[in-house]
């Protein structure tokens, strides 16, 4: 790889970000929201810059080594989850005109105390999820040989910096920046590998051995697509739309975008294995990767991608968590002063940023707490979440039912049958059983009640 060109890249990402970050938000609104107007070409940007992430570059590039196609199936599940929120249900979240997902609990249901517990299980969600990307980070730079975290830091640093001042448009400005230089990195790298290099076939994505065989494919495929529909991150792209449409057309973009850039990694995995590459015998998966395009400077180049990938989903974390501290929880809001309100929130964010810092040099691993945080957020409040939009004054039973069953059920599996067949469906499904038994039974109720005194 080329250090010298590598530190340019990230050189100029910083000052761009430094910039950017100076812009002043008016209130709060402004810095979660960014006044709600948020155009199309932005808003696609942001929402592609918020699920590719390193999860999807260097999970599927991975995966596609072990496991070929089915790699492809965790963005295949985020691009999906796009896809849905671009048929209506992200609209339908922008109509609402609410600040996190969690108000749709006190909007809708009526119910303040499950708005909280919605709000606490999300952040911890997403909270573990960036304490994982900054883990990472950190592993990709100690891969490159940079025993020095003087530039990790730095790096942290500049990206706390600009969410913490810029807030949400900071973030969406430099989601664009960002995402921007992977489309580009990945159209010229997969034109490099072609065009430069005589005799190179295709490897083969499909193949057949027990590590295929035995792949979670519903997991990887469920899980994403879910988690994509009801996560703070995502709700707070669909509430800051310029408009409904807006918001629809932005979703369906970035969801064909994201599919798109989820065959690249797959691509570059399957070359691995077509090359007879053993991973895990001293060899490791980046630097193998980088002797695939034979250049130090396209080396330096898909690293710079990769990192880009990483943080343009880290300023979103840290911003959609910051929202739900400073929003969903009353009692910390402690004047009406605008000032004073957005002071607390860029310190919130702040908070956040050096919390995750912090944690994540205590864990060498924490990908399967991570799993099981998007699992309890998925099935507790998918269900309620979902169909909150779809049914006519669902009632606050039918949420909270639905939400234990969730949660029970979920344990259950995990504890008894953690090897059932469709275990990550049978919460939801569950779940979902319960939310129209009781929003049925109550509405019979209703019903009678209305007959009743109409008659008397």
């Amino acid at each position: 790889m080329n250090m010298p060109f590598f530190y340019l890249i990230l050189a100029v990402f910083l000052l761009a970000s430094f910039i950017i970050g100076k812009r002043e938000s008016k209130n709060c609104d402004d810095y979660f929201l960014g006044g709600r107007d948020v155009k199309l070409f932005n808003l696609t940007l942001t929402f592609l810059a918020t699920q590719l992430g390193g999860g999807v570059i260097l999970g599927t590039l991975e995966a596609s080594y072990y496991h070929g196609a089915y790699s492809l199936l965790y963005g295949v599940g985020l691009s999906l989850g796009l896809i849905i929120l671009s048929l209506g249900v992200g609209a339908r979240f922008r109509r609402m005109n609410i600040t996190t997902i969690a108000e749709i609990f006190e909007k809708i249901y009526k119910a303040k105390g499950l708005r909280t517990l919605s709000s606490i299980v999300s952040i911890v969600s997403l909270f573990l999820i960036l304490v994982a990307i900054c883990l990472s980070t950190q592993k990709l730079f100690l891969s490159l040989g940079l025993q020095s975290r003087s530039l990790f830091f730095l790096f942290w640093a500049g990206t706390t910096y600009y969410t913490v001042m810029g807030g949400y448009k900071a973030v969406v400005k430099t989601d664009v920046l960002q995402v921007g230089f992977i489309l580009f990195a990945f159209v010229f790298l997969t034109g490099a590998l072609f065009f430069t290099k005589e005799s190179a076939p295709l490897p083969p994505l499909f193949f057949e051995d027990s590590s295929t065989r035995d792949f979670p494919w519903i997991s990887w495929l469920v899980s994403p697509l879910f988690f994509v529909i009801i996560g703070q991150d995502m709700g707070q792209r669909c509430f800051s739309g310029y408009s409904e449409k807006t918001v629809s057309k932005a979703c369906f973009y970035a969801g064909i975008l994201l599919f798109l850039c989820t065959l690249f990694p797959g691509f570059l995995g399957a070359s691995l294995r077509n090359q007879g590459i053993i991973l895990g015998d001293g060899n490791f998966l980046l630097t193998e990767t980088m002797k695939l395009f034979g250049n130090p400077l396209l080396s330096s180049i898909f690293i710079a991608s990769v990192l880009m990938a990483i943080l343009s989903t880290a300023d979103s974390l840290l911003c959609a968590i910051s929202s739900h501290i400073c929003e969903d929880f009353t009692f910390l809001k402690v004047t009406d002063n605008k000032t004073k309100t957005l002071f607390f929130s860029r310190g919130a964010t702040f908070f956040i940023s050096l919390l995750a810092l912090f944690l994540s040099n205590l864990f060498n691993d924490i990908i399967s707490v991570m799993v099981l945080a998007y699992e309890l957020s998925v099935n507790l409040l998918f269900v309620p979440i979902f169909f909150s939009i779809f049914v006519k004054e669902p009632s606050k039973e039918s949420a909270l039912f639905s939400m234990l069953t969730g949660f029970i059920s979920f344990l259950c599996i995990k504890l008894f049958f953690p090897n059932i067949l469709g275990k990550e469906l049978i919460p939801i499904l569950l779940s979902t059983l319960v939310f129209f038994s009781i929003h049925l039974l109550r509405r019979k109720n209703s019903i009678k009640t209305l007959k009743k005194s109409i008659y008397e």
